[in-house]
């Protein structure tokens, strides 16, 4: 399991996802959810970000799976892979872990020490876990300009190469 994935379906939707030009050969010509084409009104997201799952979908028939409100088991996973998209992470489960330690001391009437001890402990997670979080989002930030970025040279480029035809053309 990933150490970071986002808490929500909305939280994958919005940081995990990228366009998928249409003219790129290696993509699958079908969505592998409806099985309808590719095009301008069904447009392809890349499940990105996470190293389980690189997989393909038109992006309404993903977020439709993501958001569903029944009671599909597997509606935080990929639909081919499985692999886990949103939920709990292991940092989720460890501060759980600690929580629920440290409640139990708690309930136990351990001295304070031990209590204080764990507190720490805790918070330390924490604060790690918080960190984490924080460069990936500035990770995915980064990782997104430079996309832009080179997505408008291409157009820049294309452009230029463009540009000498239609004199050519024109003549």
């Amino acid at each position: 399991m990933s150490a970071f994935l986002p808490s929500t379906a909305e939280g994958f939707i919005c940081t995990m996802l990228s366009n998928v030009d249409p003219s790129n050969p290696a993509l699958l010509e079908n969505c592998q959810i409806c099985y309808e084409e590719f095009n301008a009104s069904h447009p392809a997201v890349w499940i990105r970000f996470t190293s389980e799952c690189q997989h393909v979908f038109g992006h309404q028939c993903l977020v439709d799976w993501l958001t569903s409100d029944n009671t599909n088991a597997n509606k935080n996973k990929c639909p081919l892979c499985r692999s886990p998209l949103y939920g709990k992470s292991k940092w989720d489960e460890d501060i759980e872990a600690q929580t629920r330690y440290i409640r139990s001391l708690s309930a136990a009437d351990v001295g304070r020490d031990e209590i204080r001890a764990q507190s720490f402990i805790l918070q330390d997670m924490l604060d790690r876990y918080r960190e984490a979080g924080e460069r990936q989002v500035l990770e995915l930030r980064q990782h997104r300009r430079r996309e832009r970025r080179a997505r408008r040279r291409e157009r820049e480029q294309d452009a230029h190469r463009r540009a000498p035809r239609a004199e050519q053309d024109e003549k």
